[in-house]
């Protein structure tokens, strides 16, 4: 008997429905990122670059952990990246590099010589009838035993304020990371974003009741995804740098145009 295939999610896809259904289908659903060519930019590639310098630098000895080594590994992370062909000016790749200097500076402080348990680690793991999977930056081992996740972010740090659903959204992968290693019997303590430029942590604390609360959660969003008919659109300041922009607007406009001839159509004929 053929054995049925799981269903697959990250907290990528279940994020990305939670900001826009209509993206969610763009993606997963009509995979348009096969058939079209995702846009790379140099901020995309900076932010690898930053990531893959973090982690080769655990891989480094001890004594070779200084933060002049650090620097170099940026500086070839960055010559071999391909990122200089994105720029307009030398004066410009030099702002953007200064940058990630600035940030790495930030991160040797905070982190240098904090030696991480796991880092690159990726996971997944069967819940019900679906499986989740991911990849977490860093995975931090304190004296007790529990563990604390910690997310690199190159991007600016941003406070939701009151706004409750946006700060659950934005917390997503942290409690994803969690959830998804404590059911593979770990025990995770707390989970954090790193931001490099506000050298700043961002942290959701987790227990046994936020354990019982995740479940649930998760399972209402993958629900809500499998009888979802409609994918409807959600508006909002991501539209604007969202890879589908141009052809969610046209696909909206050319229904819209269509509503319209429909009205007209039953004002003819009444």
């Amino acid at each position: 008997m053929e054995t049925k295939k799981l269903q697959k999610f990250s907290e990528y896809s279940m994020g990305t429905y939670l900001l826009c259904p209509k993206k969610y289908r763009y993606i997963y659903i009509e995979k348009l990122f096969k058939k079209q060519k995702r846009k790379v930019n140099e901020y995309f590639i900076f932010g690898n670059i930053i990531h893959l310098t973090c982690k080769e630098f655990y891989q480094k000895r001890a004594e070779d952990r200084s933060i002049e080594n650090l620097y170099n590994i940026f500086r070839e992370s960055w010559k071999r990246s391909g990122i200089r062909a994105f720029f307009k000016s030398r004066e410009e790749e030099k702002e953007l590099g200064e940058k990630g200097l600035y940030m790495l500076s930030n991160f040797y402080n905070s982190f240098g010589q904090k030696v991480p348990y796991l880092t690159e680690h990726y996971m997944e793991n069967i819940f019900k009838d679906y499986i989740f999977f991911g990849r977490v930056d860093r995975i931090d081992l304190s004296a007790d035993g529990t563990l604390q996740i910690v997310d690199y972010k190159t991007n600016k740090y941003y406070d939701v304020g009151e706004d409750n659903e946006e700060r659950a959204r934005k917390t997503m992968q942290l409690k994803f990371y969690a959830y998804l290693l404590n059911s593979l019997k770990s025990n995770v303590t707390s989970a954090s974003y790193y931001y490099f430029a506000e050298d700043k942590f961002d942290t959701v604390e987790f227990n046994q009741e936020s354990a019982n609360y995740l479940r649930e959660w998760f399972d209402e969003i993958i629900n809500d995804i499998r009888y979802d008919k409609t994918f409807e659109r959600k508006f909002g300041t991501h539209c604007n740098f969202c890879d589908f922009y141009k052809l969610c607007h046209e696909t909206e406009n050319n229904s819209d145009d269509n509503n319209n001839i429909n009205i007209e159509n039953e004002k003819l004929f009444k």
